[in-house]
């Protein structure tokens, strides 16, 4: 997946005008799960909106796919075991900031980084760890994101959520960059009181931001300006 420095795209345009939602809308009384490909796509993809639903006492549990070890494959001091093991730190301080006096439980599924598919196994492996917290809505990332673990959360959301008859909502990562058609049911939500806090959790995630962390400069590194931008751009959330 290539990775574009400038923030522009067609869901960005069209989230200038859509409709904007409040946090009831998309976190029902009871718990949110969240479907996250690897650790900080809930952070840059939903972080504003996990902290309003922890700010409401909404409870929220997380279903991990991935541990994140694909994202510098050429380190020479970060092995695999030890990049994830970092990034479960970095996952660690970002849920302190966004969900300070929340319990959040975590189901990690290690699926490999990078090469994981989606099938029906998978949703069975996760339905009981869903029931168990009572969920009440699903967020995953958008089947339209241009990257496979992505999609594979997006499929997994969508049957969970038919499976239990709840709200599933999509939140786009790398899809809203780049041109691609506009889903129906578009929405954004921002809550300028709570940005700080999803700028804070943002930036425990040195290792994807920072280029100095890891010795892997054909690694993964998020482009300046797209830091800029998740933190203080609304999220673009919508409805499967």
């Amino acid at each position: 997946m290539s990775i574009t420095q400038v923030p522009e795209g067609s869901l960005i345009t069209a989230a200038a005008t859509a409709p904007r939602i409040d946090i009831e809308a998309i976190a029902p009384e009871g718990t949110v799960l969240i479907l996250s490909p690897h650790p900080d796509d809930e952070t840059f993809g939903c972080g504003l909106a996990m902290a309003a639903a922890a700010a409401r006492d909404r409870r929220i549990a997380i279903v991990m796919l991935t541990d994140g070890e694909g994202s510098h494959p050429n380190s020479r001091t970060f092995a695999p075991q030890q990049l994830a093991h970092l990034r479960s730190e970095e996952f660690a301080r970002a849920l302190e900031t966004l969900a300070p006096s929340s319990r959040v439980d975590v189901l990690r599924l290690h699926l490999p980084d990078g090469k994981s598919r989606y099938d029906r196994m998978l949703a069975m492996q996760v339905l009981p760890f869903t029931q168990a917290h009572g969920a009440k809505a699903i967020w995953s990332t958008w089947r339209g994101d241009p990257h496979c673990d992505h999609q594979t959360a997006a499929g997994l959301g969508r049957e969970l959520a038919r499976r239990l008859t709840i709200p599933h909502w999509s939140f786009a990562v790398w899809g809203r960059f780049g041109e691609r058609a506009i889903p129906t049911g578009l929405k954004t939500f921002h809550d300028p009181g709570l940005a700080s806090r999803k700028v804070k959790a943002i930036a425990a995630y040195r290792s994807q931001i920072d280029p100095q962390v890891i010795d892997d400069p054909k690694g993964f590194t998020m482009p300046p300006a797209l830091v800029a931008h998740f933190a203080e751009h609304p999220e673009i959330f919508i409805r499967d």
